[in-house]
């Protein structure tokens, strides 16, 4: 049997047979994305969302020559349509998504896989309504990786597992590039493993990062850990050059 497999991550791509779709239109690609991650819609709904601007007649015969197309160059049996008013996707037909790698994987192995916002850089025109749902899936599913990475990071550290923890970290800022709680807790665990040049090192990206994007510098809280640790180094540094001063004066004695 023929399958959809369907990528939303970064540049969105259908495949049907493991063979990319090449769409005429961006809208007909609109309408499995959104089918996709919604499930049932009605119609009108989706209707307005692709076609708002133009009359309500125009855009349910815009929406059903769509339907039409789609059905002639991938499957007649791929949209499930139980009466006049609802449509779906036949989830017989349908492999595979990363929306479902994100909610059900492990979030490394999505993250790994996945290579950008959601449809990242599709663009339908004069969709307005459709533009707005993109930007406000982009935002939570970006809240969910947010919230699976933060679970992860928690649990890690409970467990002392702080290799595992560093990596979730430094996924978490990559995300959230202006999280300062996460630049703060990876500048723990430095502490705590005595790699102060590394706690120096993520300070001064932060510092650096907020100095040149936002005009700002990072909070007291993280300044105090960054103070603490070169105190905390230095200490290290002159024990280090006491011993070896000390080392060194016997060395003399004993010639």
């Amino acid at each position: 049997m023929c399958m959809l497999r369907v990528v939303m991550f970064g540049t969105p791509a259908i495949y049907w047979n493991d063979n990319k779709v090449f769409f005429p239109f961006a809208k007909m690609e609109a309408v499995l994305y959104y089918l996709l991650v919604e499930g049932e819609c009605t119609r009108d709904k989706l209707a307005m969302l692709l076609w708002g601007e133009k009359a309500d007649q125009d855009a349910k015969k815009n929406l059903r020559n769509t339907i039409y197309s789609i059905k002639k160059m991938i499957s007649p049996e791929l949209f499930i349509t139980p009466n006049r008013k609802m449509i779906s996707l036949n989830n017989k037909l349908i492999y595979a998504t990363d929306i479902e790698l994100l909610n059900k994987s492990d979030i490394q192995d999505f993250l790994q896989k996945q290579s950008g916002d959601f449809l990242e850089n599709f663009y339908c025109k004069d969709a307005e309504l459709f533009d707005d749902w993109v930007m406000a899936k982009r935002l939570e599913f970006k809240e969910t990786m947010i919230t699976r990475l933060t679970s992860g990071i928690l649990n890690f550290i409970h467990n002392k597992q702080y290799t595992d923890a560093k990596k979730h970290i430094k996924q978490l800022i990559k995300i959230d590039e202006y999280n300062e709680s996460a630049y703060r807790l990876l500048m723990k665990i430095y502490e705590r493993e005595e790699a102060f040049y590394k706690v120096t090192e993520t300070y001064h990206k932060l510092e650096k990062k907020w100095a040149d994007e936002l005009n700002l510098c990072p909070s007291n809280k993280t300044k105090e850990i960054y103070a603490r640790v070169a105190q905390q180094h230095k200490q290290k540094l002159d024990a280090l050059e006491h011993i070896t001063k000390f080392a060194r004066d016997l060395t003399i004695i004993w010639r």
